[in-house]
């Protein structure tokens, strides 16, 4: 990404030095490299992953037993848009919840249609499902699986993320991505509620 080159190359010119700084040998120099803490992650801006991820996102489909025919009546459609914060340690915390959140998501009642996608390059997660109701939704939300997720987004989540879901028309089923992503767009993101 040009923000981590450009760092990059500001900590490299940093560490040029001067004429006017003193060698003090091979010793000194190891003895410093020793004492330094490792550099912080640099977090890229949000303007620069939604870049990276227009750029990669291809949407998967939609699948699930509810995508045969339309249903009868209206039905809720979800969308997350999660932004994980750098480092491997993060990725690593945000797969480990993942595993027991899907596997819950692939067993819920009410649940008609889901797809999940994640971007390593840009550090972006989506989910995108389709429920009978807001109370199968919120049943799988209050499953004991998502809540210990939720109880840890905020330390491999930027606070950018968006969560959001609405309702769709049985005439306008099923929903789509384009429709996901304009409704993510308008809604407030976590840190901002």
């Amino acid at each position: 990404m040009k923000t981590t080159a450009f760092f990059s190359i500001l900590l490299a010119l940093s560490a040029c030095g001067t004429d006017d700084d003193a060698f003090d040998g091979p010793d000194a120099m190891v003895a410093d490299e020793a004492d330094a803490a490792p550099p912080a992650a640099v977090e890229p801006t949000i303007e620069a992953l939604e870049a990276c991820e227009a750029e990669a996102f291809e949407p998967p489909a939609l699948e699930g037993p509810g995508m045969g025919a339309p249903p009868e009546g209206a039905v809720v459609a979800s969308a997350t848009v999660l932004y994980l914060r750098p480092g491997a340690a993060a990725k690593a915390q945000f797969l480990e919840v993942l595993g027991p959140v899907a596997a819950t998501l692939a067993t819920s009642d009410g649940l008609l249609a889901q797809a999940l996608t994640y971007d390593d390059r840009c550090g972006v997660a989506r989910t995108f499902t389709v429920w009978r109701d807001a109370a199968a939704m919120y049943g799988f939300v209050a499953s004991p699986a998502h809540v210990a997720a939720m109880a840890q987004q905020g330390e491999f989540g930027r606070p950018e993320s968006t969560v959001v879901h609405w309702e769709v028309d049985a005439d306008a089923f099923p929903p789509t991505w384009d429709e996901a992503l304009d409704v993510v767009r308008a809604a407030p993101s976590l840190g901002e509620r």
